[in-house]
């Protein structure tokens, strides 16, 4: 699920805090919280850490600019594209909220069994299943 700003408050503080105090040359520190409040601690820690050295600038102008991204429940409800957000059944409760909101929005929303922040890694058989029936469905209304 993104960022869905001012519609989940816990996640946007959090990530304008770490915004507002990101520098243009971030220490490693700094970006290292920013991924484990993301993806979590376990998750960050997949990452290689020549991975995170590479990319330590885009992540920081990343952080910088999620902030700005402020969606409203009427964009979210404007959205026709055939869409599923999903969560990890074991995501941080802020993340069940995200999807809480986009289902209210009338978004197609999934928990991942057994999934943290990052299906793809946690389960990636079912993230794939998920892809394929979406474009079976979608072939077939075509």
């Amino acid at each position: 699920e993104p960022f869905l700003g001012g519609l989940v408050p816990e996640l946007d503080q959090s990530v304008r805090e770490m915004a507002d105090r990101i520098g243009d040359d971030p220490p490693l520190a700094e970006i290292l919280d920013f991924l484990d409040t993301v993806y979590g601690e376990a998750h960050r820690r997949r990452f290689p850490p020549e991975w995170i050295d590479r990319n330590a600038i885009t992540i920081a102008d990343e952080i910088r600019m999620i902030p700005q991204f402020q969606p409203t429940v009427a964009d979210l409800g404007a959205i026709r594209q055939p869409t599923i957000a999903t969560v990890g059944e074991r995501s941080p409760d802020y993340r069940h909220a995200g999807n809480a909101v986009l289902a209210a929005a009338g978004l197609e929303t999934l928990v991942m069994p057994g999934a943290g922040h990052v299906p793809p890694i946690d389960q990636p058989e079912l993230l794939v299943r998920l892809v394929e029936r979406e474009l079976t469905v979608g072939a077939q209304a075509a």
